[in-house]
């Protein structure tokens, strides 16, 4: 990717002893690398896996508390992904977020009738991006501990 990021610019998050744990899937290797790599260097658990065969594995093993979905296409196969990710059981009640360089009004539509929480347009500005995640997962951990869905 080439986008270097100084572990000086940015704080780790501030979670107490709990470690966020988020899910990051999508095709391409270079992206999943380097979401996991920022992701943990903020002090989130991460796991990250290619295709919604190997999410679906991981989430079996531990529930993640948010799910990043790299849309590297506008087609309908990458948005099934998604469906596929939103109508198993384990992901159901997880935020989504889609990040993508397409933004398209139509595109944002569809990705959140397919399940997307939201959807993020590359390239990420990154103390927002550090922010919003923080939000969305302690949101997530809150609703949960209260008894409600994420």
């Amino acid at each position: 990717m080439g986008t270097y990021i100084a572990p000086s610019r940015h704080t780790r998050m501030k979670c107490g002893s709990h470690r966020p744990y988020v899910l990051v899937t999508g095709a391409q290797d270079e992206t999943r690398f380097m979401l996991k790599a920022l992701l943990e260097m903020w002090d989130f658990e991460v796991a990250a896996s290619p295709d919604v065969t190997a999410s679906i594995e991981l989430a079996e093993r531990r529930r993640p508390e948010l799910i990043l979905f790299d849309a590297t296409s506008v087609s309908e196969e990458s948005l099934e992904t998604l469906t596929t990710l939103k109508t198993n059981k384990n992901f159901r009640d997880v935020p989504c977020i889609v990040i993508s360089g397409f933004s398209r009004a139509d595109f944002r539509k569809a990705a959140i009738e397919h399940g997307a929480s939201d959807l993020l347009i590359k390239p990420i500005d990154f103390d927002f991006f550090e922010s919003y995640l923080g939000e969305i997962t302690h949101s997530s951990k809150q609703t949960r501990r209260e008894g409600g869905h994420a």
